[in-house]
């Protein structure tokens, strides 16, 4: 049975959202709604085991 990847560390998920927050200013984009449990769990490194509804995440871009 092959693991799971391991879980990225708060640098590698900062840096994913350092580039998602120079391509949404690249294209002149204030905010970006995430609808799929991939790219919640890609972008916030957070995973759960179990299938439930993310509420919010939000990251400020111009900090």
């Amino acid at each position: 049975m092959a693991l799971p990847p391991p879980w990225p560390g708060e640098a590698e998920v900062g840096a994913r959202i350092a580039r998602l927050c120079a391509n949404m200013a690249d294209a002149n984009v204030d905010a970006m709604i995430l609808t799929s449990r991939q790219n919640f769990d890609y972008y916030s490194g957070f995973r759960t085991l179990l299938d439930s509804r993310y509420q919010a995440a939000v990251s400020d871009c111009a900090t």
